[in-house]
């Protein structure tokens, strides 16, 4: 190009070493000759121009010229043999890249590359690039890092830094001359490079370790490629250890050993990733830490290691990545807890194979799996357990008590202290706000065939939250993983709405209700001679019994205390019983004294307020409103016992003979049952007052139950008197 320049040097090559003349020489010198100008060249002016003492050579205008090494001797003027060179001074033409290593412009994020943009002339000839020029180059700072550029621009040493498609640009723009002149180019030459950069190849897994089978092929693995272009070419340093096909998927071979298996970039071979293939005996196995604890029905599944030593005589022990083809035995110390199920555990990053096992009862066993193929024997030992789900008992999902009441909360089930760490078990029982509830372990200890808790749990504020308990062991060296299993339930403390009372039946095999409708009101008939039990019921506005409402203050009342009066003596007996369903309820039972007289009286009971002994014990807060009396009552009706006729009959076993039975006093309305029905049948008749009873099948013992039945209603009043005779 015109205004750069080009040093030269001479070589002389004496007996195959080659060594450096200085220049000017005693003995030589450089010579331009022959000239030749470009089409509107200056034939006054020279091609190029040069400096003797430095040996430069400057091009002037285009054209060509010859550089000749002359002897300064006579004798050796003209000689053929001397070195000569042809100077061509071109305008350039375009501009071109390379990158070094790899010579592709698929770049790897991490790696240093040299970049060199090239001026070419318009036949592609290369145009040597001196110092004085000026190209400017733009490597985008998101992409590169540059770490060394040259004077003119035309070299950078970079580092490739994040993975995308860029461009590299340059500019040809100006020649500086030696004076610091600045020759601006009148067209500057203009080229851009796309570039692709990708991540590092990295192949997943870095290594795989497989024991050793006497068939070929006997495990297989598709290794996963991450990074690069995504076209890979596979290759293994050692068939016989291992094959990798085209999508590398992994083949053990016959032998063991280590293979080596790479995957090249195609779209640049020089990057690429590596991972390293183990095909070794086995020489031991264990259970990997796992959970070893499990409610019924569920599974638990146990991962196995096996290890084997790495070739190479270093001892160092490696886990195998697969396992799956060992005929494994399993065997249960105690039969009926765990079942084991069909198939083997998928390999794993920290396991090549495993065990499946479902919980059938609760208890212990230890599992164990041992593994024999010629001279190698491994074997394995596991503890498990099986546990009852935790789930709450009373209450089922609510329990409702008053302010200052308890309710004594039983949870089954869950995880029982861990049999190799007992001391590990632990339960905690938490609420939503602790500060408006009192929360106590206690009770007795587990039952025989599952785990109970029982807590005990007090309100001291208004309001519902929830009640969770929580049952497990922490964590061991031979639990590490332990089953927590939680439950929960609503404890609700409200106010009462409404108060229920109901006679106490004297009979609890008869099921019947005895309410009477007299002048439009219900009246529980009672007998005269008999104290009744009232029970008293709560409820709250979304019509829910109360479990507890012991911390209620009590008025009881009689309208006629001539009839029946209230007994204070024993006071209001307070029992929790089992509604039929598990959940236990409180029942006010209080007793009434009859004084042998008929007629019709009204018990009544009103809470009033809470008993302040109770929220002093409970440490209850005061309710900013005082508490709404609210009260029951039941119509009583006092009646003579029932009476039969005769009361001991004898009858003649035959089917056509009867007996009849007058029923007296009492309401009138009468129900009979028979202590055993397969005896006798008795038949009511109610407008005669007459019991007809029939012999059957056989004689026997029994007695005949009346009781008085006015009507069946669903309400559960009345008060049913028992009377029985004997018929033989």
């Amino acid at each position: 190009m015109v205004g750069t320049s080009i040093r030269y040097k001479v070589q002389k090559i004496r007996q195959g070493k080659i060594t450096e003349l200085s220049m000017p020489s005693d003995q030589y010198e450089l010579q331009l000759q022959n000239n030749v100008w470009g089409p509107e060249g200056d034939p006054g002016r020279p091609v190029a121009v040069l400096a003797q003492d430095t040996s430069l050579v400057t091009a002037v205008q285009l054209g060509q010229s010859n550089l000749v090494l002359g002897h300064r001797s006579i004798r050796m003027q003209g000689a053929s043999r001397l070195p000569n060179s042809t100077i061509y001074v071109v305008e350039p033409g375009y501009l071109g890249f390379t990158v070094h290593p790899g010579g592709r412009w698929v770049l790897e994020t991490g790696r240093l590359y040299e970049i060199t943009v090239e001026v070419l002339d318009k036949s592609g000839n290369k145009v040597y690039l001196s110092d004085n020029i000026h190209i400017e180059t733009m490597l985008l700072a998101e992409f590169f890092e540059v770490l060394a550029s040259s004077q003119n621009g035309s070299y950078h040493h970079v580092r490739a830094t994040k993975r995308g498609q860029t461009a590299i640009e340059a500019t040809l723009t100006s020649v500086v001359d030696q004076d610091g002149g600045v020759h601006t180019l009148r067209v500057p030459v203009w080229n851009q490079q796309e570039v692709e950069i990708h991540v590092p190849i990295t192949l997943y897994p870095s290594i795989l370790t497989f024991p050793w089978q006497p068939k070929t092929g006997a495990y297989q693995y598709t290794i996963k490629a991450h990074g690069g272009s995504g076209n890979f070419s596979w290759s293994s340093s050692s068939s016989v250890v291992a094959t990798v096909t085209v999508k590398g998927v992994m083949t053990t071979g016959s032998d063991t050993g280590l293979s080596v298996i790479q995957a090249h970039d195609v779209q640049n071979p020089l990057h690429f990733g590596e991972m390293k293939v183990y095909v070794i005996e086995p020489s031991g196995m264990e259970f990997a830490p796992c959970p070893v604890e499990a409610s019924l029905g569920q599974s638990l599944e146990l991962p196995l290691r096996i290890h084997g030593l790495m070739p190479g005589g270093a001892d160092e022990v490696v886990t195998l990545s697969d396992c799956s083809h060992f005929d494994l035995a399993v065997e249960m110390e105690n039969q009926g807890v765990f079942q084991p199920l069909p198939g083997r555990l998928r390999p794993g990053p920290e396991h090549c194979s495993g065990v499946t096992v479902r919980a059938e009862a609760q208890g212990y066993t230890a599992l164990l799996v041992s593994y024999k193929h010629g001279h190698i024997h491994l074997s394995a030992r596991i503890t498990i357990a099986a546990y009852l789900p935790l789930k709450a008992v009373d209450p089922s999902s609510v329990a409702l008590v008053t302010l200052g009441s308890s309710k004594e909360m039983l949870f089954e089930g869950g995880p029982r202290p861990w049999v190799l760490e007992p001391s590990k078990f632990f339960r905690n029982v938490t609420s939503e706000d602790m500060d408006s509830v009192g929360l106590a372990l206690f009770g007795p200890p587990a039952a025989r065939n599952h785990q109970q808790h029982w807590i005990l749990v007090t309100c001291q504020v208004l309001g519902e939250q929830v009640i969770a308990l929580t049952v497990g062991n922490r964590p061991s060296i031979t639990n590490p993983f332990p089953a927590l299993e939680p439950a929960v339930v609503k404890f609700v403390c409200a106010p009462p709405s409404r108060l229920t009372l109901a006679p106490v039946y004297a009979s609890p095999q008869l099921d019947l209700s005895c309410p009477l409708l007299q002048q439009n009101k219900q009246v529980v008939p009672v007998s005269s001679h008999r104290n009744p039990l009232l029970d008293l019921a709560a409820y709250d506005q979304q019509g829910r019994r109360f479990d507890n409402f012991s911390s209620l203050s009590v008025q009881w009342e009689s309208t006629r205390p001539s009839l029946a009066s209230i007994e204070l003596d024993p006071p209001l007996q307070l029992v929790s019983r089992d509604d039929g369903s598990g959940q236990k309820k409180l029942h006010g039972l209080q007793a009434i004294s009859v004084h042998q007289a008929s007629g019709t009286t009204a018990i009544s009971a009103t809470a009033t307020g809470y008993q302040k002994s109770h929220l002093d014990m409970a440490r209850a807060k005061q309710p900013h409103h005082p508490l709404m009396p609210v009260s029951a009552s039941i119509e009583l009706m006092l009646v003579e016992d029932v009476r039969v006729s005769p009361e001991e009959v004898a009858i003649y076993n035959h089917p056509g003979v009867q007996a009849e039975l007058h029923v007296r006093e009492g309401s009138g309305y009468f129900f009979l049952n028979t202590s055993s029905a397969d005896v006798v049948s008795v038949a009511y008749q109610e407008a005669r007052g007459i019991a007809t009873v029939s012999v059957g099948p056989a004689p026997a013992f029994l007695f005949v139950l009346v009781n008085r039945l006015w009507q069946k209603l669903a309400l559960n009043f009345g008060w049913c008197v028992e009377q029985s005779l004997q018929i033989l």
